[in-house]
């Protein structure tokens, strides 16, 4: 199964929001595959195909991890890499601490069963969109610097899913294994 853990995106005024910018890049000609608004998320540890055998052994690590209810704010737009733009994201302002603080803790504890750590430095961003084409990226950049500073609110995360990935035509279907509540 290919899986990975995340905070989910539920909240209906920052999901409106998402879409709103989502609309706005699809106004232009362009390609991007839209993430769903049902798979909004921002990913703590992709696991990459796993055996069904170790999802308790996950979920015992997971409930280990020490993380109060906590706020973050989605705001910031980008797109990466900068010269030839693949992934669309907003990124965190507050919260990233809390979040950084819980990508290190599942890096480390899932060595254990044989997850290779991350070698590049943590992103903390909720994926928009996957770029294909832009035939303007002069329009594209402009949109971007119109929702650079805009701030799609405010949300407690009060909980952290292991999610299984089916990759299908129409997009992944996502289905939550485990899922661990705040302290």
């Amino acid at each position: 199964m290919r899986c990975f853990l995340c905070i989910e995106i539920k909240k209906s005024e920052i999901i409106k929001k998402i879409l709103q910018f989502q609309r706005e890049l699809n106004s232009i000609d362009a390609k991007i595959k839209f993430v769903e608004e049902e798979n909004f998320h921002l990913t703590l540890k992709f696991l990459g195909n796993i055996d069904p055998s170790v999802v308790d052994d996950i979920y015992s690590i997971m409930k280990k991890i020490p993380f109060k209810s906590f706020s973050i704010c989605l705001k910031t737009v980008g797109s990466f890499p900068k010269t030839r733009p693949r992934v669309v994201w907003i990124g965190i302002t507050a919260g990233q601490e809390e979040i950084l603080s819980i990508m290190a803790f599942l890096n480390q504890n899932l060595k254990s069963l044989g997850f290779k750590p991350e070698k590049r430095k943590p992103s903390v961003h909720l994926t928009v969109g996957r770029v294909k084409f832009i035939k303007d990226r002069n329009l594209f950049s402009n949109i971007l610097e119109k929702w650079k500073d805009y701030s799609f609110g405010e949300m407690q995360v009060t909980a952290i899913q292991l999610k299984k990935s089916v990759l299908t035509p129409k997009g992944p279907i996502y289905t939550t294994l485990k899922e661990i509540k705040s302290l």
